[in-house]
């Protein structure tokens, strides 16, 4: 019998079976995103008419590197094929991401047969190179959060030193694992093979994680549709580039809340990775909450206004 303890529906639209998708693993996990992102992640759906699950069925391997939670998302699939068919396409999500309750839908730009993400080094929104704004968040890190924390670390390591550390040819582009969006019944099978190749072969990862692994088997496929930054902004780059100010100001959690709110407005998804101190910002109470939503909306309906933009007489009247 299918056990619903292994998973929760929030939003199930009637006709709709485009789900985003949630790996909650453990208390503080689901603490956090119940507290933090839940919210918003729900208001998202809900006006796009899509569905959201989390999911908590820990199905790694009993012990060792493969155990790690962060390994269930590629998994998750599986047991959805098999278990909840209801559910054809997903967006998988990290539960870090913070939402654009306005935002646009994802699966708008959804391309089925592809494994559709968003890159971490090209077509950046931002004035800086990622080599500036990676070494800025490094020397701030330094400044203002540890005088011991080295200035040449893997912070900085380039896409190819990435693949080239673990023994792979440069596949031109990475993706940040944060967002992965696919075929259930198409990609489930991938996913869990990938999974149990490197398990059995015990591989290990400059990083601890999974992102390394996941990014050459999926890009050496081709079969690659990229997404617009805006489905997963990276708040490290985010903030080095518009808020470096904040490593300064890092007790003030009121600027740091209207910081993030302001990117959250211009943008879809929020993904605040990492366990330096601007990977927890997004741990904020009442977060984008309905007045701050309705402020953006109608900042959004001037936007797309049309204007005459002429002079008005007599507006300011100048002294000679």
């Amino acid at each position: 019998m299918l056990k619903k303890e292994n998973y929760k529906i929030f939003v199930r639209p009637k006709k709709n079976k485009n789900y985003l998708v949630v790996v909650l693993i453990g208390k503080k996990i689901t603490n956090e995103w119940e507290k933090y992102s839940k919210k918003l992640m729900v208001n998202y759906c809900r006006k796009n008419l899509i569905g959201l699950i989390s999911f908590h069925k820990d199905l790694t391997v009993d012990k060792g590197y493969y155990s790690q939670p962060v390994f269930n998302k590629y998994l998750f699939a599986d047991y959805f094929n098999k278990n909840l068919r209801f559910i054809e396409n997903v967006c998988y999500l990290d539960h870090d991401i913070l939402c654009n309750p306005n935002g646009p839908n994802i699966f708008n730009y959804f391309k089925k047969g592809k494994f559709n993400v968003v890159s971490k080094y090209k077509n950046l929104p931002y004035p800086q190179s990622d080599d500036f704004l990676r070494r800025r968040a490094a020397f701030n890190r330094k400044a203002y959060y540890d005088k011991s924390f080295p200035l040449d670390s893997s912070l900085t390591i380039s896409r190819k030193k990435t693949f080239n550390y673990h023994g792979w040819p440069d596949q031109g582009d990475y993706f940040c694992s944060g967002v992965i969006m696919f075929n259930v019944k198409q990609k489930a099978s991938f996913f869990k093979k990938v999974y149990l190749k490197y398990c059995k072969k015990n591989f290990f990862t400059m990083t601890t994680g999974e992102e390394p692994i996941i990014n050459y088997e999926i890009l050496k496929t081709k079969k690659i549709n990229w997404l617009d930054y805006k489905f997963q902004v990276l708040w490290l780059l985010e903030m080095n580039s518009k808020y470096p100010f904040l490593y300064k100001l890092k007790k003030n959690k009121n600027i740091i809340k209207a910081c993030i709110e302001n990117s959250i407005s211009e943008n879809c998804f929020i993904h605040f990775a990492g366990k330096w101190p601007e990977g927890q910002m997004w741990k904020q109470k009442n977060l984008f909450n309905l007045n701050t939503s309705k402020f953006y909306n109608r900042f959004k309906r001037y936007l797309d206004k049309k204007l005459k933009s002429q002079p008005r007489k007599n507006l300011i009247k100048f002294k000679n």
